[in-house]
C-alpha cells in the first residue's frame, strides 16, 4: 500500500480491503473499506465499484478457498485486472504447493486479465532471530549453512506489486517470481556481522528442534511444517 501511494498516487486512488476498517492503522493516501474473502457475494457487489484488485492471499489454513473466492468475486464484478499472491513452490507435492496450485489454476480460467505474483521465503522473517543474535551472537537454523537460496524483502514485493497494478496492461497473463540474489546461512551470518560490527554465526539445529521453535513463536502447525518443507527443498537442491 505504501509503495502504491508513494509511486503512483498521482494516477490511482488506493483502497485497502480489510475485515474491520476500524482496526486499520491510518495510512496517508489509503482509504480502508470492509472486504471479507469469506463472503463472495458481498465482495462481488463491492468490487463492482473498483477497477483493479490485488489479492494478498492470507496466512490462513483455508487460504485456498479464500483466495479463490476473491478471484471469482473479481471476475464476477468484471474488474479490469486482478493480481494474486502465490508461492514459488506452487504445484509441488508440499503443503504450500498444494494450497496454491488451485489458486493459480483458477486465476488462469478468469475472463478478466490477471497476473500471478510468486513469492519465496521473506528476508523479514529473520527478525525472529533478533533475541539470539543480541544475546548470544548466533541464530539457529536447521538448513545446511552452505546451501544458497533466494528470498525476498516484503517492501520490495510492495514496490513490484504497485507497479503491476499501476500498469496492468503490461503484466496481464504473466506469472512473476520475485526473488533476491541467492545467499546461504553463512552469507547471512557474515552480513549480520558486518552490519552489527560484531561476530555473528549460524548454529545448525535438528529439524525437530526448529519445528518446536516455530510452535513457540505461535506458528500454526501447518505453517511451521510448510516452512520446514521449504527449508528441506533448499537442502536437497
Amino acid at each position: 500500500l505504501a509503495s502504491l501511494v508513494d509511486r503512483h498516487s498521482s494516477s490511482v486512488k488506493v483502497f485497502a480491503g480489510v475485515r474491520d476498517p476500524s482496526k486499520f492503522e491510518a495510512m496517508e493516501g489509503v482509504t480502508p473499506i470492509k472486504a471479507d474473502l469469506n463472503n463472495k457475494a458481498e465482495l462481488t457487489t463491492l468490487l463492482k465499484d473498483f477497477d483493479r484488485v490485488f489479492i494478498v492471499t492470507p496466512g490462513h489454513e483455508d487460504r485456498t478457498k479464500l483466495a479463490i473466492n476473491g478471484l471469482e468475486a473479481a471476475n464476477d464484478a468484471a474488474v479490469s485486472f486482478v493480481a494474486v499472491v502465490s508461492v514459488l513452490t506452487s504445484g509441488t507435492d508440499s503443503i504450500f504447493g498444494r494450497q496454491f496450485k488451485p489458486v493459480e489454476s483458477k486465476a488462469k480460467t478468469l475472463s478478466v486479465p490477471y497476473s500471478i505474483v510468486r513469492l519465496p521465503l521473506f528476508v523479514d522473517n529473520n527478525w525472529l532471530n533478533k533475541d539470539s543474535i543480541v544475546g548470544q551472537s548466533t541464530f539457529y537454523d536447521p538448513r545446511d549453512p552452505t546451501k544458497k537460496h533466494t528470498a525476498v524483502v516484503v517492501s520490495d514485493v510492495g514496490k513490484a506489486a504497485a507497479d503491476i497494478l499501476a500498469y496492468p496492461d503490461k503484466h496481464a497473463g504473466k506469472t512473476y517470481k520475485l526473488v533476491s540474489p541467492p545467499f546461504s546461512m553463512n552469507d547471512l551470518a557474515e552480513a549480520f556481522s558486518t552490519a552489527l560490527d560484531k561476530k555473528v554465526s549460524v548454529t545448525t539445529v535438528p529439524y525437530d528442534a526448529a519445528r518446536e521453535a516455530f510452535l513457540g513463536f505461535d506458528f500454526q502447525e501447518w505453517q511451521g511444517d510448510g516452512i520446514l518443507e521449504l527449508f528441506k527443498y533448499i537442502d536437497e537442491d
